[in-house]
Order: structure tokens, then sequence, then C-alpha cells
């Protein structure tokens, strides 16, 4: 039976979700998951949250990214030379690097 699930504003909260997918949904690989962006700020593990959504991936589950308002920031800071102040405003500065390359990667479609 196909399931369909979204989920929206992960916010960094990487133990959270793991536990919502793995344990709560249980994720099957006919499952459909639709992530609506907002991967990062605020939680303690935005990498950790971007890691588990392309571990999914690899492994074959069916995972579908939006781009949120905050990820979107996150590149326009790089066009905008404003890296450390938004940075650091979103909590994102400690990932930074890993971040904007998935991110830059386009794995996540615009909003």
């Amino acid at each position: 039976m196909l399931r369909t699930f979204i989920i929206g504003d992960i916010h960094g909260c990487c133990n959270t979700f793991q536990r919502l997918v793995l344990d709560e949904i249980c994720i099957r690989k006919s499952d459909k998951i639709y992530c609506l962006g907002d991967y990062i700020d605020r939680g303690p593990y935005s990498k950790g949250v971007i890691d588990f959504i392309l571990s999914l991936r690899k492994s074959g589950y069916h995972i579908h990214t939006l781009r949120g308002n905050h990820e979107q920031m996150l590149l326009n800071s790089t066009k905008m030379k404003k890296l450390m102040r938004i940075g650091l405003e979103m909590g994102a500065i400690k990932h930074w690097n890993h971040i904007a390359l998935i991110l830059s990667r386009k794995w996540m479609l615009r909003t």
C-alpha cells in the first residue's frame, strides 16, 4: 500500500526527525515523503538533518524536498556577502560549508 507523508519545519532537530521517520512512521521503500523546507536553523544539528535525508535517498527511499525560506536565506547570503551576519543569526555557521555545498547542488526544488 502506497503511503504519503508530508513533513515541514524540521529546523535542525535531527533526532526528532529520525524518530518520526524511523520509529513513528516506520518508513517503507514504497512510501513517499515530502519535506516542505526549513531543514536548518534553530535546532542543534542542521547538518545531521541534511545527511539523514541524503542517506535515506541513497538507500532507495522516496524523499522529495522543497527549499524553505531558511535554506534560501543561506543561499542568498553567499551572493550578498553576508555570510557571517545571517549565519550567526540562523545558528548555521558551524556547518556552513557542508550545508552550502549540499544546497548549491540543487537537491531541493524552489518553493
